[in-house]
C-alpha cells in the first residue's frame, strides 16, 4: 500500500483531521508524526525513515496555526 508522510503539531486537530479524511477516502495510506510526542528523543531520525521508505509516496508538512505556539514546531 502507498503512504503518505504527514507530519503536524499536535495542536492543530482541526488540519490534521481534515487530512486524514481526505486519505481515509483514498488508497493511500497516512503515516503520521507529532513532534511533541518525541519528547527529548531527536525525531529526526525516525522521520527520515518514514520519509525515505520505498513505499512513501509523497510527504506533507502542516504549518497550522499552532505552528509558532512550540518550542517542538517553531524551529
Amino acid at each position: 500500500m502507498p503512504y503518505i508522510f504527514v507530519s503536524h503539531s499536535k495542536k492543530d486537530k482541526a488540519i490534521r483531521d481534515w487530512f486524514g479524511n481526505i486519505f481515509a477516502a483514498s488508497k493511500m495510506q497516512s503515516i503520521r508524526k507529532e513532534f511533541e510526542n518525541f519528547g527529548d528523543v531527536i525525531p529526526w531520525k525516525s522521520i527520515a525513515n518514514d520519509i525515505l521508505r520505498p513505499d512513501t509516496h509523497a510527504v506533507f508538512v502542516l504549518l497550522g496555526p499552532n505552528v509558532m505556539a512550540s518550542p517542538h514546531t517553531i524551529n
